[in-house]
């Protein structure tokens, strides 16, 4: 691995943040890319016999880069081996184009901006068409505050024959970021316009549109709304509901209600810290 990416690994462990006020949906699935990664049903094994390969053969590009799939497939933990056994695979002449993807990826992860734009704008390069590694390069520019560049990213894919949701939503934050409202509130609409799960979904990004604007009471108004549906379809996270409803009354001084939703997130998830403290708060006393 080149020592400039090796530093630049260290130092995003430490420092790097998200340049984004608003969360980005990434909707992707790890495996996904230009050609799909084989399933990881036995990935010790997997990884024992691609090391048998390598130490019979150190120059052996398809085992490097195999190993650096399935390493890549088991998540962040495995990121840097990953990289590194990718890179070694493509330095000694691996053209295997997966490789764009899941480099891209693991950079953006890391927080090295600039290493991943290049790897994904090759992916695209080679597979224009490429759902995932658009939304990806997307999000990247909307993380680095390039919220022009993402928007015509998310364009390109919420502009075909068949609505994209995901990139709709993308494309209205990032007109919203760049102060450009009506055009954000317009894509919404459009949203709307799609059927009740996607309603759900622009109603949501305006919430959190408002919050992000200081419109707290509005995004407590639209997160009430939404939470008082019997059932929210597997689109929407409830858990990211609740906390953005509990900190809007925090905002709005409503001291009580924001326990009292704090209290209904720790009870669907007992591990969240914020929500397991906020939600013990003493009860305002009554004047």
């Amino acid at each position: 691995m080149p020592p400039a990416i090796r530093r630049g690994l260290a130092w995003a462990a430490v420092a790097a943040a998200l340049a984004a006020v608003l969360a980005v949906a990434a909707h992707r699935a790890r495996g996904t890319g230009p050609a799909s990664l084989p399933p990881v049903s036995a990935p010790e094994k997997q990884l024992e016999d691609v090391q048998v390969r390598l130490q019979a053969n150190p120059d052996d590009i398809k085992a490097l880069a195999e190993k650096g799939f399935v390493l890549y497939q088991l998540g962040p933990k495995h990121y840097l081996q990953a990289i590194a056994a990718l890179e070694s695979a493509r330095d000694r002449g691996s053209l295997d184009p997966r490789i764009f993807y899941c480099l891209g990826d693991m950079y953006r992860e890391e927080g090295l901006y600039d290493y991943a734009r290049r790897e994904l704008e090759r992916c695209l390069n080679n597979f224009p068409d490429n759902r995932e590694a658009r939304l990806m390069l997307g999000k990247l520019y909307y993380q680095n505050g390039d919220y022009d560049l993402a928007r015509d990213e998310f364009l390109r894919l919420s502009g075909g024959d068949s609505a994209d949701i995901i990139a709709m939503e993308n494309a209205a934050l990032a007109f919203y970021k760049s102060g450009k409202n009506r055009q954000a509130d317009s894509m919404l609409d459009k949203m709307r316009a799609l059927g009740p799960q996607a309603a759900r979904r622009a109603d949501f990004c305006r919430a959190n549109m408002d919050f992000d604007g200081g419109r707290h009471g509005d995004a407590a108004k639209l997160l009430e709304a939404l939470l008082a549906q019997s059932s929210l379809d597997m689109t929407l996270d409830k858990t990211l509901l609740l906390r953005l409803y509990a900190k809007s009354l925090e905002k709005l001084d409503r001291r009580d209600d924001a326990r009292d939703a704090w209290r209904r997130l720790a009870a669907i998830s007992p591990s969240d810290e914020e929500a397991a403290k906020k939600s013990r708060s003493p009860r305002r006393k009554s004047k």
